[in-house]
């Protein structure tokens, strides 16, 4: 039987900034310099019967009810996200393509 939770995860980007430089010679010159910055989202992770990550949600979650009951249920189990430790999407990722090898070997 699958299960689910909310978890915090990780997600790593890049940004670029463009760096005016001004030589001896009085011309513009420009260097893009990469950087990796990470932010963290709440995403729905389900678990199969070895409790290994079978699914996540491709998107961030937000809080959702029906009824005002119903969404203050759900920000509660997300709040249940920060007693866990948090995932890293990379490493998830790597799991999924241990996974699909695995299933492709039979």
């Amino acid at each position: 039987m699958m299960s689910w939770n909310y978890r915090i995860v990780e997600h790593k980007s890049k940004t670029i900034h463009k760096i005016e430089k001004i030589n001896r010679n009085n011309d513009d010159e420009a260097e893009l310099l990469e950087e990796d910055f990470y932010y963290y989202q709440i995403h729905e992770v389900y678990y199969n019967n070895e409790n290994e990550i079978e699914k996540i949600t491709l998107d961030a979650m937000y809080p959702y009810g029906e009824t005002v009951e119903e969404l203050k249920k759900d920000i509660e189990m997300m709040m249940e996200a920060f007693n866990k430790p948090s995932l890293n999407m990379e490493e998830i990722n790597k799991h999924f393509e241990k996974l699909k090898l695995r299933k492709e070997k039979g």
